[in-house]
């Protein structure tokens, strides 16, 4: 009973933020209608009245994940990004209040974000394993086959990029962006072989993706190469969108810094045939061009880009 009363209001939540909402009666309407009235006005940038709705949907609903959330929303827009750390701790701990368990994961992303802003490395690394491994149980509860990024590595580092995507498909069930930040964390820490798995699994989700859109639009669309892959989906505007959105060039070119790194002479020819493939596909540029001095000269990267000082 308890389930279907937060699936309803979850549904009425959705349908709420629809449509604004003018004045609210703090003092007579539900922790929830005022909770959403304090959404709309943080999205509309006015944090003082946002905190003012908030404030009073704590005091209505009182040990609620969503509204410690959204408190630590506006601590962080302010710049307070030790309150907001403090709330977003506070709406983990209180996470099986959840009405859509799904945030969770919302949640653990803004507070990973407040650590490395904080420059709090450490519990920036432990917030994304915690987030990797919530990644892992939403797999095991939908009963799909779990692969170990060591092992996706290893198909990697044995048998090339090609036959690791025909014969593997890892889907996303969220936490694609932290594989990534994983990786280029790991590896601006030196854990080359760490930085290694995880860039794997996130370029393995994101080509599984684009794989699946082709076949999507193409049911007789089959696997041959990385190569072959992109010629196709570049020509595509939303497959090509999705690229860009996920920096799969992004990706492919750290995972090559990643494997140079390791120093072992395969890895090292693999990460060449990674950036060959950046600057034949990377319309943008950014990568290509990063890709191109990688070739002419290997250096190790600091990714500004994605992780800045």
């Amino acid at each position: 009973m308890q389930r279907e009363k937060r699936k309803a209001l979850a549904i009425l939540l959705l349908v709420i933020t629809t449509f604004p909402l003018t004045a609210v009666d703090v003092e007579n309407s539900p922790g929830w209608l005022i909770l959403e009235k304090g959404k709309q006005l943080f999205d509309a940038g006015e944090y003082g009245d946002a905190m003012f709705y908030f404030r009073k949907a704590h005091q209505s609903l009182g040990a609620s994940p969503e509204v410690e959330y959204w408190i630590g929303r506006v601590f962080e827009a302010e710049g307070e990004y030790t309150l907001a750390a403090q709330q977003y701790e506070t709406a983990v701990e209180k996470r099986r209040l959840l009405l859509v368990p799904g945030e969770e994961l919302a949640i653990r992303h803004r507070l990973a974000e407040v650590y490395a802003t904080e420059r709090d490395f450490k519990a920036y690394a432990d917030e994304l394993e915690a987030i990797i491994g919530y990644d892992t149980s939403k797999r095991i509860g939908a009963r799909a086959i779990v692969f170990e990024p060591r092992t996706i590595a290893d198909v990697l580092a044995d048998r090339g990029y090609n036959k690791l995507l025909e014969l593997y498909r890892i889907e996303d069930y969220g936490a694609l962006g932290t594989y990534y930040d994983l990786g280029i964390y790991e590896y601006r820490s030196g854990l080359f072989e760490a930085a290694v798995e995880h860039l794997a699994y996130s370029f393995t989700i994101t080509y599984t993706t684009v794989i699946k859109h082709l076949i999507f639009l193409d049911p007789e669309f089959r696997f041959v190469s990385l190569t072959e892959l992109l010629r196709e989906a570049m020509r595509i505007e939303k497959v090509a969108d999705y690229i860009y959105r996920a920096d799969a060039f992004g990706q492919m070119y750290a995972l090559g810094t990643a494997l140079y790194e390791t120093g072992e002479l395969l890895k090292r020819e693999i990460a060449r045939d990674l950036w060959r493939t950046v600057i034949d596909y990377d319309e943008q540029g950014w990568w290509r061009e990063k890709a191109a001095r990688q070739l002419q000269s290997p250096f190790s990267d600091d990714f500004m880009l994605i992780f800045p000082e």
